[in-house]
């Protein structure tokens, strides 16, 4: 084997933004670690749910994440060590039915992405969990 020395940038680092669900948009910037109201953005989310809940309480709720100038791919195992090179689609969308027949959650539940942002130059593995960014 012989050494390439070539790199790519890896992008770390865990964050919390909080976001207000009332389905305004959040534009993510995943370089600086910032987030700010708008659609310009690393990546794109918003969550939707009644203004008044209250605790123990079921309602209808929905999340979106998007990609505007890359893609997300799901992953299932843990150990993500290499970004696959296809597979990707700029979208992720939750709806969850305070009736659904398939139980009710609040979250998402444990997710893990890979994330390709600003057309490919970035790519980076992101986790979610609970339908927060």
């Amino acid at each position: 084997m012989w050494s390439t020395n070539l790199h790519e940038p890896l992008i770390t680092g865990k964050k919390k933004f909080d976001i207000v669900p009332d389905g305004r948009r959040y534009a993510i910037d995943l370089v600086s670690g910032t987030i700010a109201e708008g659609d310009e953005g690393d990546l794109v989310t918003w969550i939707k749910r009644p203004e008044s809940v209250r605790l123990g309480e079921r309602y209808d709720w929905s999340c979106e994440m998007v990609a505007p100038r890359g893609g997300l791919l799901e992953e299932k195992d843990f150990a993500m060590f290499t970004a696959p090179e296809g597979g990707y689609t700029n979208v992720f969308a939750h709806n969850q039915e305070a009736t659904g027949t398939n139980g009710w959650g609040f979250g998402t539940g444990d997710k893990r992405f890979y994330i390709k942002v600003r057309n490919g130059q970035i790519v980076r593995s992101h986790h979610d969990q609970r339908g927060r960014t």
